[in-house]
């Protein structure tokens, strides 16, 4: 804008972010209800194991809110989640289930286990994307499961021992 050329190695754009669950709720995405994903997390997210979210039967993500995602090492972390999602889908398709949902109650109950855990440590003292305080009118909440990959894994292998606790099915 000055006329001056400026010679640089990199140009960093810290421009603010809406991380973690800022690229689910711009996907446009309808529950079985007719509601949109957005407005059901205006209060805050809701997922079931970081995997999955109710009303949303067959549909699986990974790498997103609720999960290890922001500290853990993303390739790994899929694979356990991708993993875990193939065997859900066989379980599926070995019991002739037409979907399988998470069940709001569960999701509920891992909100309320993402929230103990981070009120054991400092993060929710801090106004930082973390807790998605950097989006004005974003609830101030953790984002991501604190307890670690190592838990995350048992927490999912527990849930596929006992025949997808959690979930509903419909043949």
């Amino acid at each position: 804008a000055d006329g001056k050329v400026y010679e640089i190695d990199v140009l960093a754009l810290a421009t603010g972010f809406d991380a973690i669950t800022g690229g689910f709720k711009k996907l446009g995405l309808t529950d079985i209800n007719g509601e949109k994903l957005a407005k059901q997390w205006e209060n805050g997210t809701q997922t079931f194991l970081g995997l999955s979210i109710s009303g949303y039967p067959n549909m699986f993500f990974t790498y997103g809110p609720q999960a290890p995602t922001a500290f853990s090492n993303g390739p790994t972390l899929i694979e356990i989640q991708a993993n875990w999602i193939i065997k859900a889908i066989d379980f599926c398709e070995n019991n002739k289930y037409k979907y399988i949902d998470a069940k709001e109650d569960s999701q509920k109950e891992w909100a309320k286990e993402i929230t103990a855990i981070a009120n054991a440590t400092l993060f929710p003292l801090a106004d930082s994307w973390y807790m998605g305080a950097n989006i004005p009118g974003k609830p101030k909440e953790m984002l991501n499961f604190l307890g670690g990959v190592s838990k995350y894994s048992e927490i999912l292998q527990y849930v596929l021992e006992n025949n997808f606790e959690g979930f509903n099915f419909v043949k």
